[in-house]
């Protein structure tokens, strides 16, 4: 199974973080389905999880394109979506870097970076989603 994530502005268009799957290595895909809710920033990542489900996480502006949330949203390999998680608060600016994911045996770890007072530092949180 392979998933496909990406961020979308075109003319005239509002901006989407949208994504398709495909069940035949990438050769052709199905519908796609749109994750972001709100106004997205882009910024995307995609892991698929051993149940054939993916995560996706990308920013979204929380007002004026100063402040941002890092969002997860978990895509079931029906199509349908859970609802998205906030991991994290950070600046809209392109100094907060890419927020980046890779899979475990019960969910997913992802990175990002964090500027503070004395610089930057990576930050990482621990997504599970399944329980012993």
């Amino acid at each position: 199974m392979v998933w496909a994530v990406w961020y979308t502005e075109g003319n005239d268009e509002t901006p989407r973080v949208r994504a398709a799957r495909s069940t035949d290595q990438g050769k052709s895909f199905g519908a796609p389905v749109t994750l972001s809710e709100g106004a997205p920033l882009g910024r995307v990542d995609v892991v698929v999880l051993a149940d054939g489900s993916a995560l996706a996480s990308y920013l979204e502006d929380e007002g004026e394109g100063k402040k941002a949330s890092i969002r997860v949203r978990r895509i079931l390999p029906d199509g349908g979506l859970a609802d998205p998680v906030i991991v994290a608060r950070v600046p809209a600016a392109r100094s907060s870097g890419f927020p980046r994911m890779t899979a475990t045996t019960r969910g997913a770890l992802i990175a990002w970076t964090e500027r503070g007072e004395k610089g930057r530092r990576v930050r990482l949180a621990r997504l599970v989603l399944v329980k012993d």
